[in-house]
Parts: structure tokens; C-alpha cells; sequence
């Protein structure tokens, strides 16, 4: 016995939507992905220098990179949130 969960319904018949592809976003398009991406480079960078004894000065460099580039996103739009908030919380 057919359940209701079981049956698609049929999409409304329309000459636009049947002729154009269903438009999906690039992960590359989105900024946090691309900061996400620019942080897991650095990372990858910094680790095998750092395991291997390598100066300090260059993988710490790198490790303070990766921190920043990893946090700038979330890090700038809690700022903006921060400005456009009344300031009621102070007193």
C-alpha cells in the first residue's frame, strides 16, 4: 500500500522554471570559505615546520597567521553587529 510520503507531487507546469537549471551557489563564492580555505593553507604550512624544529620566528609567523585568517570573518562581523547595537548593556 502506496504511503502519501511515497508520492512526489508534480511540479506546476511553467515554460520558465522547466527551461532553467536549478542556479546553486559556489563554495568558493562565499568569503567564510574562502578564509576558512586561506587559514587551512597556512596551517598546513606551518605544521610540518614546526615538527621538523624549524625556527621559531617562521612557524610562529605562520601559526599567527593562520589565527588571524581564521577568525577575521566571524571577528569582523561581530564588530559591525557591535556598531549597530544601542549601547543600553553599558549601564
Amino acid at each position: 500500500m502506496p504511503s502519501g510520503l511515497d508520492q512526489r507531487l508534480a511540479p506546476a507546469a511553467s515554460p520558465r522554471s522547466a527551461a532553467a537549471p536549478r542556479r546553486r551557489t559556489r563554495v568558493l563564492a562565499l568569503p567564510e570559505v574562502r578564509w576558512a580555505l586561506a587559514s587551512l593553507v597556512l596551517f598546513l604550512l606551518a605544521l610540518p615546520v614546526y615538527l621538523a624544529g624549524g625556527p621559531s620566528w617562521l612557524w610562529g609567523t605562520l601559526f599567527a597567521a593562520t589565527y588571524i585568517t581564521g577568525g577575521w570573518d566571524p571577528r569582523w562581523e561581530g564588530l559591525k553587529a557591535l556598531g549597530t547595537r544601542p549601547w543600553t548593556w553599558i549601564c
